[in-house]
């Protein structure tokens, strides 16, 4: 959870800006120097946040270990784990921006590329430093072999815009009043702030579990896992949702995205469908995958029955967001983020399960209760969508940045 708040949600925030920004210049300009510039203005804020903000909390962690009364045996391991793998932090989130930037120039299969190569090195260094030898490893080997294996992605994408002539143009020397956009941060301070939200909003659903014992806890994460696992496609169509939408806006065809935005949803609920008829059919034999505790296997089957209703919001959670990058409404997109999980998910969540004792299935009924809350606000916000004011909007937003 620090990382996720620390690096992970200013990273997602800064990254959503270029989602916006670069995807819209590369049509509007072809490219070049000025879809460059955007990239250097998120990699001056994720390191202006990493030298300033993330520094002073790492100075300030076992006070605020303390102050959150974490016990000591437990305090000074994660501080000591989190100072290790805060030297891989800053490479991760310039791999973040580096990889929306190459993505919006045209060049997708880049970051999939470092990746590939990436995963080799790092399954290399587990088996060379952890599993040959588990009886003496320290914990701390996991957090440095992350810090390589995050440097190493950085670099090998780095790599890329240097030897790819189109994208060695974002490595023009701007003018420090270039660089300094508060535009910028409009767009990237409401995407933090819907990240942050939504990984505190699920350490919240943790938290309520542990209150339920061990059973509800391993139970949860089983269910938890099963819905990831799902999550991952239309999570990564949301990224190329925001890339073919915000081109389209930047070309000035609202028809065209108009359609591809109808295309995308459409799509995910089909997908959705797809998921929760899985679990339907498949989830108690699934959940048996994870354990043969038969107590949890009796919680897990019982949550599982629950996810399929879940399910069907999972793609549009997924997907939608990336269409409202595209647009540049971030700022529509963490209200809604916000209002479903702290105005929904939670005090339901407080109520089914401190004040009704309803267990695990009531905190569950609550998720899924906000979730759907949640997938249909989204699923409005494109349908209610004036995609001609939004062509308009996107060219003043691209030539007041550039500017």
């Amino acid at each position: 959870m620090t990382c996720a708040i620390l690096a992970f949600a200013p990273a997602t925030g800064v990254a959503s800006a270029l989602d916006t920004l670069c995807t819209a210049s590369f049509a509007h300009y072809g490219g070049g120097r000025e879809a460059g510039l955007y990239l250097q203005r998120g990699l001056a804020s994720i390191t202006l946040w990493y030298c300033v903000v993330l520094a002073t909390v790492e100075f300030l962690l076992p006070s605020i270990y303390a102050l959150l009364s974490q016990q000591d045996d437990l305090a000074q391991p994660a501080t000591e784990y989190m100072r290790i793998l805060s030297l891989g932090l800053w490479p991760w989130m310039a791999f973040e921006c580096l990889k929306r930037y190459t993505q919006a120039n045209a060049y997708m299969h880049l970051p999939a590329m470092a990746l590939a190569a990436v995963v080799p090195l790092h399954l290399l260094n587990h088996w060379l430093f952890v599993w040959r030898q588990p009886d003496d490893v320290l914990f701390t080997t996991v957090a440095w072999i992350t810090v390589v294996s995050y440097w190493a992605m950085f670099l090998g994408l780095a790599t890329c815009t240097f030897i790819w002539s189109e994208l060695r143009l974002a490595w023009s020397m701007p003018t420090l009043k270039r660089l300094v956009s508060a535009r910028f941060f409009s767009l990237a301070v409401p995407a933090m702030i819907e990240a942050c939200g939504e990984y505190m909003a699920f350490e919240f659903m943790t938290l309520f579990a542990t209150y339920l014992g061990p059973t509800s806890l391993a139970a949860q994460a089983i269910a938890f896992n099963s819905m990831s696992m799902v999550y991952q496609l239309p999570h990564a169509v949301g990224g190329a949702a925001a890339v073919r939408i915000g081109r389209l806006l930047g070309q000035g065809d609202s028809a065209g995205a108009k359609f591809a935005a109808k295309v995308l949803v459409i799509g995910g609920l089909v997908y959705s469908t797809l998921g929760a008829l899985f679990f339907a059919v498949f989830g108690c034999q699934w959940v048996e995958l994870y354990t043969r505790d038969e107590d949890v296997l009796a919680v897990a089957r019982r949550l599982i029955a629950v996810v399929v209703l879940i399910e069907w919001t999972d793609a549009t959670r997924g997907i939608v967001p990336g269409i409202l990058r595209g647009m540049g409404r971030q700022r529509q997109a963490a209200s809604i983020n916000i209002a479903a999980y702290y105005l929904g998910v939670l005090p339901l969540a407080t109520l089914t399960v401190l004040g009704l004792g309803k267990g695990i299935i009531g905190l569950w009924v609550a998720f899924a209760l906000g979730m759907s809350v949640l997938s249909g606000l989204y699923i409005a916000a494109v349908i209610t969508t004036d995609w001609d004011e939004e062509v308009e909007l996107c060219a003043t937003r691209i030539a007041s940045h550039v500017s």
